[in-house]
């Protein structure tokens, strides 16, 4: 017997073929965020020695881009299938973790870097490009 993986919405083709794109293009924003943050990246959330603000190429769009590219994935794989509970589950899990983890480097960046971080967040959104977000 197989799994049920719950019920697909119904989307016309071309929202499906988006959803295919965002869910390549979501990792290779990340990935080219990872990049631009160079020594800097690290998979655990903490501060490096000698660390500094990184304020090209994707953190002049959002400071957090590596979570943005990673929602535009799973935006992308929620248009691609349609699916209930992958849509359910990415804005009730997904999300808010994304949001969280972004929300706790926010504070150790602050702590860190202080007053040069505040400047650098007053012009650059969190994680939405284009809002205060």
């Amino acid at each position: 017997m197989a799994a049920d993986r719950g019920p697909d919405l119904a989307a016309p083709t071309a929202v499906r073929w988006i959803g295919l794109a965002l869910v390549i293009a979501g990792p290779a924003f990340s990935y080219w965020s990872a990049a631009t943050l160079g020594r800097h990246f690290d998979l655990d959330v903490e501060v490096h020695g000698g660390h500094e603000i990184v304020a090209s190429g994707p953190y002049r769009i959002v400071r957090h881009p590596v979570y943005l590219g990673l929602a535009i994935h799973f935006i992308g794989a929620c248009l691609a299938t349609g699916n209930g509970p992958l849509i359910a589950g990415t804005v009730a899990i997904t999300f808010p973790a994304l949001y969280l983890r972004a929300r706790t480097e926010e504070g150790l960046l602050r702590k860190s870097l202080g007053p040069e971080y505040d400047a650098y967040a007053r012009h650059v959104p969190m994680l939405v490009p284009l809002t205060r977000f």
